[in-house]
């Protein structure tokens, strides 16, 4: 998978978090990567027992015209049980890692992880669980990621 991307951050609010602030103007990101999923389901849209698990790695970097180097690893995995009366029982696991190299010496805000919401931890708000700006209180991503849910 080749990914070109070039996004432009303008007109900020003076009270934005240092990271975003950083990334104001036009930044290029290209990068290439591979992934793999092995899904041992019944159903992929509506899984009700078996196991899916994938994971995918990707290297972004100026020797593929990007602005941005750094690279990113990631793994994910679910594990569904059918229970009586049609309910499903599921156990889900998320790990992963991006760092900077060469030139780049923080990984870009727009490419970090972010957890919290619906999809990743019920109960909190989206992106709103792991590292806040200081003085904004405004999330500004992790490089590592490990969550767990059932």
């Amino acid at each position: 998978m080749y990914k070109y991307e070039t996004v432009t951050i303008e007109d900020m609010d003076a009270d934005v978090s240092a990271d975003l602030a950083a990334e104001q103007g036009t930044n290029t990101v290209s990068s290439i990567g591979l992934s793999a999923t092995r899904d041992a389901t019944d159903s992929r849209i509506n899984p009700t027992k078996g196991l899916v698990v994938g994971a995918g790695t990707d290297v972004a970097g100026s020797f593929l015209g990007g602005d941005k180097d750094f690279y990113r690893m990631q793994g994910r995995g679910s594990y569904y049980i059918p229970l009586k009366f049609g309910s499903v029982l599921e156990f889900r696991a998320r790990a992963g890692f991006v760092d900077a190299y060469g030139d780049t010496e923080t990984v870009p805000i727009f490419e970090r992880f972010f957890a919290g919401g619906a999809r990743s931890i019920r109960g909190y708000n989206e992106r709103k669980v792991g590292p806040v700006d200081e003085n904004t209180g405004d999330p500004i991503g992790g490089e590592s990621l490990l969550t767990a849910t059932v």
